[in-house]
């Protein structure tokens, strides 16, 4: 991870293109997609997702798992950590527990 940490670092400020054309690997995320990234990135879990946005937790954890495929990471924390490089989220919009 560290290697791919630092490589994903430096790519993300290649100039001229968008923040997700520098993530070569990452595909886009469809809006459903993209406001579970965002509150697994503020620290919910899957049950306070689905209260959220009124969706099952089955149907959390089938999306979690497609943002995980899209984007070739392998946990929440990997998704957090790309929803910040995408410039999506800025850390004190994360909840304190």
């Amino acid at each position: 991870m560290a290697d791919g940490a630092d490589q994903m670092s430096m790519t993300i400020h290649v100039g001229g293109m968008s923040r997700m054309e520098a993530i070569p690997h990452a595909r886009p995320l469809s809006p459903r997609e993209k406001e579970v990234a965002l509150l697994i990135a503020r620290g919910y879990k899957d049950e306070e997702i689905s209260k959220a946005l009124y969706i099952s937790r089955r149907r959390v954890g089938e999306i979690v798992c497609t943002i995980k495929e899209k984007w070739h990471v392998r946990s929440r924390v990997e998704i957090g950590v790309m929803v910040y490089h995408l410039g999506w989220l800025v850390f004190n919009e994360v909840r304190a527990e």
